[in-house]
């Protein structure tokens, strides 16, 4: 109940500032994060290689989970989630996603044969196993998001070679910089709104009303699973 309703004010925090100062469109735990535009598809840019079966983003960082927003040159809108890197330990991560919107679009390590990585789909998203090895990479990307206007939450069950995460964003030249770090998470919330001027929600009733749905459809779906 507690997660459920620090969920709610994180939703309606950020709901909030985007009708009054029309702000960005993308939050994760209530900060906003800007995506990274790349010239090429959103797989590339994950750039994984047989040679180190890892992830070449240029992004990775040891022993830590880094997420970021990449636009791809098709439009299309990924978002990353990359477990380890050069100097990591070897190291095991299962976590639950509940989504509105989107799908996995890939997974590191795509030879089955070489992978301990288990993906299950549930009723609210799916549930994900990931196993890497010291000073490699494992990961996914989700997108294949159909509006603008969606959430994702993540929920980690467990977590071992992993200390911190790190939520990167981007200036209009692609520069990174940290929006969020955290150490001992235990839960992810992310956020979309649609563009344009928002601000014909004015009422705050209106924005209590559609942050308390979304927490109620979150809290529904992983009641039936």
């Amino acid at each position: 109940m507690k997660s459920i309703f620090l969920k709610a004010i994180c939703a309606f925090c950020f709901l909030s500032v985007s009708v009054n100062a029309n702000a960005g469109l993308l939050s994760v735990n209530g900060s906003e994060v800007n995506a990274l535009d790349i010239n090429k598809s959103l797989v590339s840019f994950y750039n994984f290689s047989k040679s180190n079966y890892s992830a070449n983003t240029g992004f990775e960082l040891a022993n830590q989970l880094v997420v970021f927003f990449a636009n791809d040159n098709a439009g299309q809108l990924g978002l990353y989630l990359i477990f380890g890197g050069p100097g990591s330990v070897k190291g095991n991560v299962n976590f639950d996603i509940t989504l509105s919107d989107g799908e996995i679009v890939f997974v590191d390590d795509p030879n089955v044969a070489l992978r301990n990585d288990v993906i299950t789909t549930t009723s609210s998203g799916y549930n994900v196993d990931m196993t890497w090895g010291a000073n490699r990479t494992d990961g996914l990307i989700l997108s294949s998001f159909s509006s603008d206007f969606w959430f994702i939450n993540l929920d980690f069950n467990a977590l071992t070679g992993i200390n911190s995460f790190s939520f990167l964003t981007f200036d209009a030249n692609g520069v990174e910089s940290v929006q969020v770090f955290e150490k001992g998470f235990n839960s992810l919330s992310i956020t979309s709104l649609p563009t344009g001027n928002v601000s014909t929600v004015s009422a705050p009733s209106s924005i209590l009303l559609l942050s308390l749905a979304l927490v109620g459809i979150g809290a529904f779906r992983r009641t039936k699973r």
